[in-house]
């Protein structure tokens, strides 16, 4: 009977050690974080799907513009195609940090990759706008 005692304890403490350790220092210094939630991870693995599939309609209607400057002649566009060109870069460039960026830069990742959504419909706007 004692032994069944030593043996159940034993499991529970082996059981409950991994618990303990969150929020301790290991031995090299850093700090042990619990992982993300699985809620959290399908959160995120949504929004960048998402975002990829804006991309696409982004690269479609840019690649429209563009074939219809160039058939009409238009010149006076590779301004504004350049610019185009340079805020869909950045737009792509912060899209492609949410497919890899840590859960602690995840907020501003995301904050960032909508920025450049922002800039990028601003710059189509604008351009729109003025008839080009």
């Amino acid at each position: 009977m004692k032994r069944l005692a030593t043996l159940t304890g034993t499991v529970a403490l082996g059981l409950l050690l991994p618990f303990a350790a969150i929020g301790q220092s290991d031995p090299v210094g850093t700090s042990v974080i619990p992982a993300t939630s699985t809620a959290e991870l399908y959160g995120r693995k949504i929004y960048t799907e998402k975002a990829g599939r804006d991309a696409v309609v982004w690269q479609q209607k840019l690649q429209s513009f563009n074939a219809a400057a160039h058939a009409d002649g238009r010149q006076d566009l590779s301004a504004v195609e350049t610019d185009l060109s340079a805020v869909w870069a950045k737009s792509e460039t912060q899209r492609h940090k949410l497919e890899t960026v840590g859960e602690a830069d995840w907020e501003n990742a995301k904050a960032e990759y909508e920025q450049s959504i922002r800039e990028l419909a601003t710059a189509w706007n604008r351009y729109r706008s003025e008839g080009r």
